[in-house]
């Protein structure tokens, strides 16, 4: 899927986060013998990670597919996730995780916005897709934006009015 760039963003410091705390703080990766239980089968902290086995991360993928981040067990999942990994990157890096905060907060991500713009329907046009293809476009030049805005006044370039 494409994503718009401050997702990517997003994800590129989720995986720096993850692994800074793994490699930094000599934290152990195992994966979990036993199937999904309701209660998850994970865990993200400093004593150790246990990544779910590849029975669990089918169980939340299909979860993710039928009912997204409304889903609590995808939320904790990845809330978890997060978590460990924002403590990884200095503050000045945790902001780029802000996007994935804030989807699991509203339990939206970009495709259920795009399903609530176009709305839900059976057959979609090419009309439809225009303007799928217009909103992810409009979603990234904001991301881009933003971006630029931090950078420029990261690098003291923003003018001040008088």
């Amino acid at each position: 899927d494409t994503a718009p760039l401050d997702v990517v963003i997003a994800q590129a410091g989720l995986v720096l986060g993850y692994m800074n705390r793994i490699m930094l703080e000599n934290i152990s990766v195992s994966i979990a013998e036993k199937n999904f239980r309701n209660d998850g089968n994970y865990q993200f902290n400093k004593k150790g990670v246990i990544l779910p086995n590849i029975d669990t991360l089918n169980h939340y993928t299909d979860l993710a597919m039928n009912y997204g981040l409304e889903n609590p067990q995808v939320r904790d999942y990845l809330s978890a996730l997060c978590d460990f990994a924002k403590r990884g990157l200095s503050d000045q890096e945790q902001p780029y995780l802000n996007p994935y905060f804030e989807m699991l907060s509203t339990g939206e991500n970009v495709a259920t916005q795009l399903l609530k713009s176009l709305g839900h329907k059976i057959i979609y046009s090419p009309r439809d897709g225009a303007l799928a293809n217009r909103f992810v476009w409009e979603k990234h030049q904001q991301a881009v934006q933003t971006l630029q805005e931090k950078t420029d006044y990261q690098r003291g370039s923003l003018l001040c009015a008088e």
